[in-house]
This record gives structure tokens, sequence and C-alpha cells, in this order.
């Protein structure tokens, strides 16, 4: 059996790990190894990969992108900014100070639930951010 290293998410914030690790842009993000079944022609296919497994595998993507997606997906800024409000100060500095997203962060991930948002939606629409 092989494995593929990920994005150990559980670590961030406890000790000797930041809690807003993208503020850190050259520290090293806690990583664990994930096991995955090979199939005959070698490799690992992505179809083995569980979902969340996907999702620490998709590359970040830029603030504008993120916007851009969202507004042809029918979120109106105004939504975006009312949700991140009501999560606190902390939330809004982390939402508008942030150079680039993670498709695991926490953060992106209550802004999602605010938005009445599933994780397989999300997964749609950072496929479509990639792209635009």
């Amino acid at each position: 059996m092989s494995t593929v290293t990920v994005v150990d998410h559980e670590r961030i914030g406890k000790k000797g790990f930041p809690m807003h690790p993208e503020a850190y842009p050259d520290y090293a993000l806690p990583t664990k190894e994930v096991p995955v079944e090979e199939h005959e022609g070698g490799g690992i296919p992505e179809t083995e990969l569980t979902p969340e497994q996907r999702r620490a595998l998709m590359p970040p993507i830029s603030k504008r992108q993120l916007r851009l997606t969202l507004v042809r997906n029918g979120i109106s800024l105004s939504d975006l900014d009312a949700a991140i409000l009501a999560m606190g100060d902390e939330a809004v500095i982390e939402w508008q100070d942030a150079s680039e997203y993670r498709r695991l962060h926490p953060l992106l991930n209550q802004v999602a639930a605010h938005l009445s948002l599933t994780q397989e939606q999300v997964d749609v629409m950072w496929q479509q951010a990639l792209s635009a």
C-alpha cells in the first residue's frame, strides 16, 4: 500500500504550529502520510482518494479567483462580507489580508457553511476558480 502526503489540519493551532499558517509564508505546514491503495497500472488513481485527500491536494487560489467564482455562482459580495463580519474581527482580518486561500482552511469552510454551501459545491467552485 502506498501513501500520499497531505496537510495535517488537526495539528494546526497546536503547540509548535501557528493557528493561521498562511500569515507565515515561509512556514512549513504540518503534514502526515495517508495510506492509499495502488492499482494494477501503477501509481495512485485519483478516483481512489477520499474526498478529503483530494481536497488536501487542491492548489491554493487567489482572492481574485475566489471572488470571481463566487459572483459567477450567484453569491453576492455583500452576502460574503456579511458572513465574514458575523464571525468577528479575527475572521475579517484573516479573510481580507490573505493573499491566497487553501481549500481546507477552517475559515473557508466556516464561510461556506454560513453561505449554505456543501463541501461538494465548494469543490466544484474551487475547480472553476483555478481557471478564472
